[in-house]
């Protein structure tokens, strides 16, 4: 694991333990989150991000939700990956230019499950399609 994702996960558990949100864990490894998805039959929810600062201001946002940590923890196992970063992910399915950016994968197939939260507006983006996971209807998911 590279030195700016242990400092972002470091980070963000410092900022969990000062926050009133729920804590969610978020790995550094995509293949082993996507297992661990796959085993436990949840989604992947994948943060891809430009660089640690990036980073950051997205997981000090979700940690400020309880409900949205919550609902990330319940629903998903999490992953965030630095786009720059030597870690190994496919970057054919997740490619992007805009960032943040966030996936909610189905972890067996490897697809994304409707189109994916970019930028600014990726945490309102990513609270719509929490609010519908238990019934695997997914805003932009037409056609898949």
């Amino acid at each position: 694991m590279g030195r700016a994702v242990r400092l972002l996960l470091f980070l963000l558990i410092i900022l969990q333990v000062l926050g009133a949100g729920a804590f969610v864990h978020w790995r550094g490894d995509y293949e082993a989150a996507r297992g661990e998805a796959v085993q436990t039959r949840k989604k992947l929810l994948l943060l891809l991000v430009k660089n640690s600062e990036n980073g950051r201001k997205v997981l000090a946002a979700i940690g400020k939700e309880a409900d949205l940590s919550r609902k990330i923890s319940q629903n998903t196992v999490a992953v965030i990956v630095i786009a720059d970063a030597k870690a190994r992910y496919p970057i054919e399915l997740y490619y992007t230019t805009k960032y943040p950016t966030i996936f909610l994968v189905d972890a067996k197939r490897e697809i994304p499950l409707g189109s994916p939260c970019i930028g600014n507006a990726s945490l309102v983006c990513l609270r719509k399609k929490l609010l519908f996971a238990s019934t695997d209807e997914y805003p932009g998911a037409e056609g898949r």
